[in-house]
């Protein structure tokens, strides 16, 4: 008999991390148990780095404007977005 697998549920609300941004618009990324597994490798490398975490965090989002808009974020924004996400995610940073 061949295992199945079945369809992810990153789409689930429940599932994803919501932010608002600035202008207002609001973007979504799977929580880190439904992201793709390729993207939690990276990221349990540089999980401590909100810069370099914030090249993977637009690899979530196909979503141009979300992009731009991430990349105007200061130092202290991108880390305390960084933080929330793992913290939705359930995600302990060690201490830097």
């Amino acid at each position: 008999m061949v295992y199945k697998v079945t369809p992810s549920e990153s789409d689930r609300p429940e599932n994803r991390f919501s932010f608002e941004l600035l202008d207002g618009s609001v973007h979504s990324l799977p929580l880190l148990r439904y992201a793709p597994i390729g993207v939690i490798e990276e990221l349990s490398e540089m999980k401590t780095d909100s810069i370099k975490f914030a090249d993977m965090f637009l690899a979530f989002t196909s979503d141009g404007g979300a992009a731009a808009a991430v990349r105007k974020l200061d130092g202290g924004q991108l880390a305390a977005l960084h933080q929330a996400y793992f913290d939705e995610s359930g995600v302990t940073l060690p201490e830097s």
